[in-house]
């Protein structure tokens, strides 16, 4: 379940140039991919590998949040990644923080790009509140293309993260 202290608890993982040891690694393992994406699969990233590829511009994890930057790829969850359309709508119209309140660290109650990789993501899942918690390593193909949702703003990451701690659940 969600504590309250896991807001505070995961600013301790945070430093701004972590050596490749102190890069967090989800000691659950993998997430298993789907076979459309293991017959394209190359290997998982992180954001900063990313970057040559898609942008210069340094990874964040939100810059704006907006239902139209949401791509889906190959993973079949096609009702959640809608979900996560209709919440980022809602969060935009409304001015009220679903995804924005859901994904840590943060800082000044908004979350932040942890160059360490480790993300805790608060689901509610039947009606409770649950802490997944999550690396950034993504799966890529081998010209280093996202092979889960991501937004269309290249160097941001909150879908992706958002998408594996769903699917971490499942």
């Amino acid at each position: 379940p969600w504590m309250t202290s896991d807001a505070t608890e995961i600013d301790s993982s945070l430093k701004s140039n972590p050596s490749p040891g102190e890069l967090f690694s989800d000691p659950d393992g993998e997430l298993i991919i789907s076979e459309k994406q293991r017959k394209r699969f190359h290997s998982w990233r992180r954001p900063m590998e990313l970057l040559n590829r898609h942008t210069t511009q340094p990874p964040c994890l939100i810059h704006h949040v907006d239902a139209y930057d949401i791509v889906q790829t190959l993973v079949s969850d096609c009702s959640f990644v809608s979900s996560l359309a209709v919440a980022a709508n809602y969060e935009k119209r409304f001015k009220r923080g679903l995804i924005t309140t859901a994904i840590f660290p943060q800082r000044n109650g908004y979350p932040i790009y942890n160059p360490a990789g480790k993300y805790y993501v608060r689901l509610y899942i039947n009606g409770v509140a649950r802490r997944v918690v999550v690396d950034d390593r993504l799966p890529t193909d081998a010209l280093g293309n996202l092979l889960c949702s991501y937004s269309r703003s290249r160097n941001e990451y909150w879908v992706s993260i958002i998408e594996k701690a769903f699917l971490k659940v499942l």
